[in-house]
């Protein structure tokens, strides 16, 4: 079993192999839980399009300072694997 945790300033996320699928758990700092566990190829659609999206989202210049949601955070900083 792999676990991989995201510790965001509103949740934490945690990413679990469970028989050969991903269960992928939010925990918000304030409230219950969700989670939804998916086949490997699920999964992956998933994160390909997450991909897709931070490629489009990637800046070709310095970044513009603009008032955005307080809950963005940079997800591959706050990996731990386990």
């Amino acid at each position: 079993m792999t676990k991989i945790q995201f510790d965001m300033p509103h949740a934490l996320v945690t990413l679990t192999t469970i028989e050969g699928n991903v269960e992928i758990e939010v925990w918000p700092k304030a409230g219950d839980s969700a989670f939804v566990v998916l086949d490997p190829q699920t999964a992956r659609e998933i994160a390909a399009a997450m991909l897709r999206l931070v490629d489009e989202a990637a800046p070709t210049e310095a970044p513009v300072q603009e008032d955005g949601p307080s809950n963005v955070v940079d997800l591959a900083s706050r990996r731990k694997p386990s």
